[in-house]
């Protein structure tokens, strides 16, 4: 069963969907979290597959769109990395007080996943799986490079384009200056060899420093997950099955 959700961050409204397995009168059900990546949004593929892997599992699946994405408030223009940060928090914690949730995962895609790495040991979450996490992105920033796109880096764009649409100086100056820190919280990574966004070898280095982590390094694996989908439904059920 889906329903649709609305809550607010500020004066910013967010929108989403709650995709829910079936409970018994006042059964709680663990809830997974969906952030999606930049320029992206909470119906962008593979989301659905994996929303129903977790529906399998008798998850409830919480997918929403960042202020600017989808169909939530905000101009992408004016997106900053704190205002993600705090619509992240924002959604945490109107899930974290939903009568049937017993407990949380995050659940992070490229800059997603950097926020759910960034937020997890401040909010109610139980841990984090990490998809293509973006955690180059601070180094190619500063050699003038931003999702495959190229600028000058002694002097940062006051608009850079991404698929038909800008984000802002600030927002390149806020994201090369915050690196992806190591997190308490129990991780599984899963991380494309060819992913042509984010440098495999720098998702290596990032797991190094994790204390409770697990990475699968996909051989086929781009950033969007569209050529290795089956091996990575298969590493997040051997996840969830150990999670029973």
């Amino acid at each position: 069963m889906r329903q649709f959700i609305e809550t607010k961050r500020g004066r910013t409204t967010l929108r989403g969907t709650i995709d829910m397995p079936q409970l018994s009168i006042d059964q709680k059900a663990p809830v997974v979290i969906f952030f999606h990546d930049i320029m992206s949004s909470s119906r962008v593929y593979p989301s659905d597959t994996l929303a129903q892997l977790f529906i399998q599992y008798a998850y409830a699946v919480v997918r929403f769109d960042f202020s600017g994405h989808g169909r939530s408030d905000g101009r992408i223009e004016k997106y900053t990395l704190k205002k993600q940060i705090e619509d992240a928090k924002a959604m945490v914690s109107y899930v974290s007080e939903l009568e049937f949730t017993s407990r949380i995962i995050l659940l992070g895609h490229g800059i997603g996943g950097n926020i759910a790495a960034m937020i997890a040991d401040e909010v109610p979450c139980e841990s984090i799986i990490l998809l293509g996490p973006s955690c180059d992105v601070a180094d190619t920033i500063k050699e003038g490079l931003f999702y495959n796109r190229r600028f000058n880096k002694k002097r940062l764009p006051r608009r850079l384009n991404l698929e038909g649409r800008a984000i802002s100086k600030h927002y390149l100056e806020e994201t090369r200056d915050v690196s992806l820190k190591p997190c308490e919280k129990e991780v599984l990574i899963l991380q494309g060899k060819k992913d042509e966004i984010v440098s495999y070898k720098k998702t290596w280095l990032y797991y190094k420093h994790l204390k409770h982590s697990t990475i699968h390094l996909i051989n086929n694996g781009t950033h969007d997950f569209r050529s290795c989908l089956k091996e990575t439904c298969y590493w997040i059920d051997e996840y969830l099955m150990k999670k029973r």
